[in-house]
């Protein structure tokens, strides 16, 4: 059904500008700015990004760098969810997503960062199958998100974080 003459709207000749239905130039501000609109969206993306960076950094982090890298990545992959994209990059960035770093490199890793042991020092056996006994409860849980094609969840944190047979 195509609609009537009157409902047709005629793009004004300024294209960053939009003509609102229903009203008009004499009584509400009948203008609406779409570049203002595309900043604003802008800002908002980038502050959901540096939001989730500094949660997953725990704080530590800076905040300059935080918003340049997530207007920078606004302007590439902006049409996907802003905190996904800052735990990918994070992960990138960080090597939580580095599959060749062996799991007792990582527990070791993340044991100094929480103090539970000195730089350099390595894990005690006990710890270690503590941290793959986490590991395991979380495959557990993700165990209940299988895909036919891809397995579980639980498989992909067993195969990442579990022990290694050899």
């Amino acid at each position: 059904m195509q609609p009537l003459s009157s409902q047709i709207h005629a793009p004004t000749s300024t294209p960053d500008i939009v003509q609102l239905e229903g009203y008009d130039q004499n009584s509400q501000p009948a203008m609406f700015d779409v570049q203002r609109a595309r900043t604003a969206a802008r800002n908002d993306w980038v502050s959901r990004y540096v939001s989730e960076w500094s949660r997953l950094a725990n704080g530590r982090m800076d905040d300059e760098i935080a918003d340049t890298e997530g207007t920078a990545l606004h302007h590439v992959v902006g049409h996907r969810p802003p905190e996904e994209v800052a735990r990918q990059h994070f992960n990138s960035c960080t090597g939580a997503a580095d599959t060749l770093t062996s799991a007792a490199t990582k527990f070791r890793l993340l044991a100094t960062d929480v103090g539970l042991i000195a730089e350099g020092a390595e894990l005690s056996t006990a710890q270690l199958e503590f941290a793959q006994g986490i590991a395991e409860l979380c495959a557990a849980v993700g165990d209940q998100v299988r895909t036919a094609r891809d397995g579980s969840a639980g498989d992909l944190i067993r195969a990442n974080y579990g022990p290694v047979p050899f």
